[in-house]
């Protein structure tokens, strides 16, 4: 069921509980209600890029590939830390860091 005991005896009830932990903590939480997950791998890289030639928004936003399993793009999510703090860029450019699954 949906619902959440603490310790004190205060139940709660949602439309959906979200418990995120690695699978061991999880299966202990839900007393085993969880199937092991499949491994995954993720990598990510850091490279600079001339400012002048960045065409993204520069807020400081994480960019998402929400399909997640589209081969034809392999970036799972992309931001621009010199957005953020400029520190990490330079006068001419900026960090970009980009992370793949698999």
């Amino acid at each position: 069921s949906n619902e959440i005991v603490l310790e004190d005896g205060n139940v709660y009830k949602a439309r959906a509980v979200l418990v995120a932990t690695e699978s061991e903590e999880a299966k202990r939480l839900l007393l085993g209600q969880v199937e092991d997950p499949i491994p995954r791998s993720t990598s990510c890289v850091y490279f600079s890029t001339p400012k002048s030639a960045c065409t993204l928004p520069m807020d400081p936003i994480l960019y998402l590939n929400g399909d997640g399993n589209d081969r034809n793009r392999p970036v799972n999510n992309m931001f621009v830390p010199s957005a953020v703090a400029p520190s990490y860029g330079t006068e001419s450019e900026h960090l970009i860091s980009a992370s793949t699954v698999g």
